[in-house]
């Protein structure tokens, strides 16, 4: 792999050990930079179990870098994770595309609890159904696609 400069920047991939600095980065970049956070005036106490989720997500996937500074701190970060097809998605595709309905998204929607607190719950609704517009293009042959968290 060639080397390159990032002006002193060095790329890392997120592990369990760095849950606690991605999601200070998080509360501190992040939550106020994003627009869909800001759109819903999303604050540190409600986003807290949704950004739980999605760090520890992204760490579970093997698929997450950051950027860190020469002293250590977060300069950029890239939560990611692999989207897994369900198999009832899968089979009804066919079904979907002649009705323009999405029965996968119909049927979330009904057997979905309400986990977060509602400001975050409404980012996680934008973030389902966009993943499942997503799906809708996939291949037949596709059952996983790359998602990037942030």
């Amino acid at each position: 792999m060639v080397d390159t400069d990032f002006n002193g920047l060095s790329v890392h991939r997120v592990t369990e050990t760095d849950f606690d600095c991605v999601k200070k980065f998080l509360l501190t970049d992040f939550l106020y930079n994003e627009p869909l956070n800001r759109s819903v005036s999303l604050n540190a106490e409600d986003s807290d179990e949704l950004f739980n989720d999605l760090v520890n997500s992204g760490i579970a996937s093997s698929l997450s870098y950051m950027l860190r500074r020469p002293d250590g701190e977060i300069a950029a970060l890239r939560l990611a994770s692999i989207l897994n097809r369900p198999e009832d998605e899968q089979r009804n595709e066919h079904s979907e595309r002649s009705s323009g309905k999405s029965a996968a998204s119909d049927k979330r929607k009904a057997t979905k609890a309400i986990r977060y607190c509602p400001k975050a719950q409404i980012i996680m609704d934008v973030l389902e159904e966009l993943e499942s517009k997503v799906s809708g293009f996939v291949f037949l042959s596709l059952r996983a696609i790359f998602h990037f968290h942030s």
